[in-house]
């Protein structure tokens, strides 16, 4: 059974223990009832529109049961698992999916004149130049000072799991610093000198 929550009204102000919510539950596409999070508590609250809504609910209480004995070896497992408690965590992935939104937005501005590596579900860095990118790509100089700050600043970090972000560099030019296609982002479009010149900036990717 497809599960999944729209009108999602997030309420920064209660959440608490987890987050604080009111949206409509979907069941196979069909609204079938409200449901609510008062931010202490991980188990929602289910209105049901209809008693033949409830039959739904009741339907897909019986599917979350269902799931019990595959997540018992997880650590953050609390023992059990229905409804109420799947509804908190369709809202976790809602939250975690508008973090990465937030993370790509940002990752997006700032590709324009640096290179940026790392995830988006956790931070990234970048190294800022004095002009953009794809105006570098046209220098073979400009282009050699790109392959030396990848090499420089974001191999240790691409070797512990990172990966380039940049969507505006091509892949000759990860090539030349020596990245393998899992440690990159493939281009949307194709188309060094002075060390002093660059500057580190360390950011962190999102936050709540």
């Amino acid at each position: 059974m497809k599960m999944e929550l729209k009108n999602v009204k997030y309420n920064a102000a209660l959440t608490r223990k987890c987050y604080a919510f009111e949206a409509r539950l979907y069941l196979d596409d069909k609204y079938v009832a409200d449901v609510s999070n008062n931010g202490l508590n991980v188990q929602c609250k289910i209105k049901a529109k209809s008693d033949q809504d409830l039959q739904s609910i009741k339907k897909a209480e019986t599917e979350c049961a269902a799931m019990t004995p595959a997540r018992q070896a997880e650590p953050d497992f609390k023992g059990f698992y229905n409804l109420a408690i799947y509804t908190s965590m369709l809202m976790v992935g809602h939250m975690n999916k508008l973090d990465i939104q937030r993370a790509q937005r940002k990752v997006d501005k700032k590709m324009v004149n640096s290179i940026v590596w790392g995830n988006l579900e956790e931070r990234f860095w970048n190294v800022p130049f004095e002009k953009p990118v794809t105006e570098m790509l046209n220098n073979a100089a400009d282009r050699e000072l790109l392959v030396y700050a990848i090499k420089t600043y974001a191999m240790d970090d691409l070797a512990d799991g990172a990966k380039m972000l940049n969507t505006n560099l091509p892949e000759d030019i990860y090539k030349m610093a020596g990245l393998s296609p899992g440690q990159y982002l493939p281009a949307q479009e194709q188309n060094e000198k002075p060390e002093e010149k660059i500057k580190v900036r360390r950011s962190k990717g999102h936050g709540l």
